[in-house]
């Protein structure tokens, strides 16, 4: 599986639109992860070096979001 950032605008109506940076492998997507591409970047390349299985992607991202 090779995991790749996903860029994308997104828009509420508390900011308007804003650009921010999720995650897709093959047919399984995270968006709105953040909006800060490095720390995406640095998750896309921490799944693909320690190849995450995709059921676990989910739980990689969650981790990653509370610290």
């Amino acid at each position: 599986m090779v995991y790749k950032v996903l860029e994308e605008t997104v828009t509420d109506e508390e900011q308007g639109q804003r650009l921010t940076y999720g995650i897709i492998a093959g047919a399984a997507v995270v968006s709105d992860i953040s909006d800060k591409r490095e720390g995406v970047e640095r998750l896309v390349e921490l799944l693909n070096t320690r190849q995450v299985p995709l059921m676990h992607f989910k739980d990689v991202i969650e981790d990653f979001l509370t610290r």
